[in-house]
Protein backbone atom coordinates (compact mmCIF):
# COMPACT_ATOMS: atom_id res chain seq x y z
CA UNK A 1 0.00 0.00 0.00
CA UNK A 2 1.49 3.58 -1.09
CA UNK A 3 1.36 6.50 1.08
CA UNK A 4 -1.41 7.72 -0.93
CA UNK A 5 -3.67 4.46 -0.05
CA UNK A 6 -2.86 4.76 3.31
CA UNK A 7 -3.56 8.53 4.42
CA UNK A 8 -7.29 7.49 1.95
CA UNK A 9 -7.97 4.89 4.15
CA UNK A 10 -6.85 6.36 7.59
CA UNK A 11 -9.03 9.53 6.51
CA UNK A 12 -11.93 7.05 5.67
CA UNK A 13 -11.71 5.28 9.50
CA UNK A 14 -11.43 9.14 10.59
CA UNK A 15 -15.16 10.16 9.12
CA UNK A 16 -16.63 6.66 10.38
CA UNK A 17 -16.65 8.29 13.80
CA UNK A 18 -16.14 11.07 16.23
CA UNK A 19 -15.15 8.94 19.18
CA UNK A 20 -11.97 7.62 20.37
CA UNK A 21 -10.40 5.58 22.99
CA UNK A 22 -7.86 7.23 25.03
CA UNK A 23 -5.19 5.69 26.42
CA UNK A 24 -3.48 7.69 28.72
CA UNK A 25 -0.14 7.17 31.45
CA UNK A 26 -1.50 7.18 35.22
CA UNK A 27 0.27 8.38 37.99
CA UNK A 28 1.06 5.06 39.35
CA UNK A 29 2.66 4.12 35.61
CA UNK A 30 -0.71 2.17 34.86
CA UNK A 31 -2.77 2.78 32.15
CA UNK A 32 -6.18 4.87 31.84
CA UNK A 33 -8.91 4.62 29.05
CA UNK A 34 -11.28 7.13 28.15
CA UNK A 35 -13.75 7.46 25.40
CA UNK A 36 -13.64 10.99 24.36
CA UNK A 37 -14.93 13.18 21.29
CA UNK A 38 -12.58 14.04 18.73
CA UNK A 39 -12.21 16.04 15.57
CA UNK A 40 -9.23 15.70 12.98
CA UNK A 41 -7.70 18.09 10.61
CA UNK A 42 -6.31 17.93 6.72
CA UNK A 43 -2.75 16.93 8.29
CA UNK A 44 -4.30 14.03 10.30
CA UNK A 45 -4.05 15.52 13.18
CA UNK A 46 -6.54 14.61 16.18
CA UNK A 47 -7.76 17.21 18.84
CA UNK A 48 -10.36 16.23 21.89
CA UNK A 49 -12.12 18.03 23.69
CA UNK A 50 -12.81 17.16 28.00
CA UNK A 51 -12.99 19.06 31.20
CA UNK A 52 -9.70 20.23 32.61
CA UNK A 53 -10.25 17.85 35.65
CA UNK A 54 -10.66 15.37 34.42
CA UNK A 55 -8.25 12.34 34.96
CA UNK A 56 -6.98 11.58 31.36
CA UNK A 57 -6.47 15.32 31.45
CA UNK A 58 -4.42 15.33 34.25
CA UNK A 59 -2.58 12.11 33.77
CA UNK A 60 -1.56 14.14 29.94
CA UNK A 61 -0.35 16.95 32.66
CA UNK A 62 1.93 14.62 34.07
CA UNK A 63 3.13 13.13 31.04
CA UNK A 64 2.23 13.55 27.53
CA UNK A 65 2.75 10.33 25.95
CA UNK A 66 -1.23 8.52 24.47
CA UNK A 67 -2.42 5.87 22.75
CA UNK A 68 -5.51 5.84 20.88
CA UNK A 69 -7.49 3.22 19.04
CA UNK A 70 -10.64 4.54 16.95
CA UNK A 71 -13.57 2.48 15.13
CA UNK A 72 -16.90 1.69 14.87
CA UNK A 73 -19.70 -0.26 15.88
CA UNK A 74 -20.99 -2.17 14.29
CA UNK A 75 -18.48 -2.05 10.70
CA UNK A 76 -19.78 -1.20 8.03
CA UNK A 77 -20.94 -3.62 4.84
CA UNK A 78 -17.59 -2.14 3.58
CA UNK A 79 -16.06 -4.54 6.65
CA UNK A 80 -14.43 -2.86 9.47
CA UNK A 81 -11.41 -0.57 9.50
CA UNK A 82 -9.98 1.11 12.81
CA UNK A 83 -6.71 2.67 13.82
CA UNK A 84 -4.01 2.36 16.63
CA UNK A 85 -2.21 5.40 17.32
CA UNK A 86 0.43 6.28 19.84
CA UNK A 87 1.93 9.63 19.96
CA UNK A 88 1.98 12.79 21.99
CA UNK A 89 -0.49 15.55 23.07
CA UNK A 90 -0.76 19.87 23.41
CA UNK A 91 -2.40 22.31 24.63
CA UNK A 92 -4.20 24.28 21.46
CA UNK A 93 -3.15 27.54 21.69
CA UNK A 94 -6.14 30.43 22.34
CA UNK A 95 -7.58 31.78 19.39
CA UNK A 96 -6.98 28.72 17.18
CA UNK A 97 -9.50 27.40 15.41
CA UNK A 98 -9.54 24.18 17.73
CA UNK A 99 -9.40 26.61 20.71
CA UNK A 100 -10.70 24.41 23.80
CA UNK A 101 -9.40 20.96 22.31
CA UNK A 102 -6.51 19.07 23.07
CA UNK A 103 -4.19 18.07 20.39
CA UNK A 104 -2.76 14.72 19.60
Amino acid sequence: MNDTDLQTRVREALERTDIMALSTIDQDGGPWTSPVQYQSDSQLSLYFASMPDARHVRNIERDARVAVAIYNMPGLPEGHLGLQIRGLTAQVPPGSKHDGWQQF
